[in-house]
């Protein structure tokens, strides 16, 4: 058995402090998952009945030899009373919403993965705004009763560096400045390329931002950064090396 590193064991005490809001993110798509299977079972017993009933139906005619008035008058009822014409319309849609919240649940999985992994990815090409918009689906919770989130993700040149490492950054960036909001406020995230490095710009409302932990992540990354702040809150940018 491998013992956890410091920065294993760092990582997941940050995921235990956002365990609670992760649970709850998984448990939205989950739960329509669950409401739309079980009125698919009651959708897919109907319509095995009705089947059957034409299919009674058509064999009744088919022994007469001739169309009996009363054959399908049964199935008719059954279509009526059963609304097929609604389920027709909102079989398809449940569909779609249940396609959506497993998808969403996948996401979110994959997120709490990369973020939890025991041991680091090696350093290689890593693309940025996927790793943005992965750390925000962690921090999701965390965010968004209280903020208002903006993305401004251009196409840029990847990165090269460990993707576990900046997405531990990423994550620590985005709680700490959600929780250095004191009401409700806004951030902004942006990715841009000025030709020596990739910049990542996050403007918030916040008056201020402790940034000693995720300072020293950067650094480790090789990245550098600033901030500054001043009557409409406090703006981080970071540069890393294309």
């Amino acid at each position: 058995m491998i013992a956890p590193t410091n920065e294993s064991s760092r990582r997941l005490l940050t995921l235990g402090k956002l365990s609670a809001g992760l649970a709850h993110e998984l448990n939205n798509p989950l739960g329509v998952i669950q409401a739309n299977v079980e009125t698919m079972a009651d959708y897919t017993g109907v319509l095995t009945d009705l089947v059957f009933r034409y299919r009674e139906a058509c064999l009744t005619m088919m022994a007469g030899g001739a169309v009996q008035p009363d054959a399908f008058a049964d199935a008719e009822r059954s279509f009526a009373d059963n609304d097929l014409e609604f389920i027709a319309e909102d079989a398809p849609e449940m569909v779609r919403e249940t396609l959506e919240g497993a998808g969403r649940a996948a996401e979110l999985v994959a997120a709490m993965k990369d973020f939890a992994r025991s041991e680091p990815s090696a350093a290689g090409p890593v693309d940025l705004n996927q790793t943005v918009e992965s750390a925000l689906l962690v921090v999701n919770n965390e965010l968004k009763y209280h903020c208002t989130i903006e993305r401004q993700l251009t196409p840029v040149p990847s990165v090269s560096m460990c993707r576990t490492h900046l997405h531990e950054a990423l994550v620590t960036l985005f709680t700490a400045t959600g929780r250095a909001i004191p009401d409700r406020g806004e951030i902004s995230v942006a990715t841009m390329s000025d030709g020596e490095a990739v910049v990542l710009t996050l403007r918030s409302s916040a008056p201020e931002l402790d940034a000693t932990e995720f300072g020293g992540l950067v650094g480790e990354l090789g990245g550098r950064w600033d901030a500054d702040s001043d009557a409409a809150g406090t703006t981080v940018r970071i540069h890393f090396p294309a």
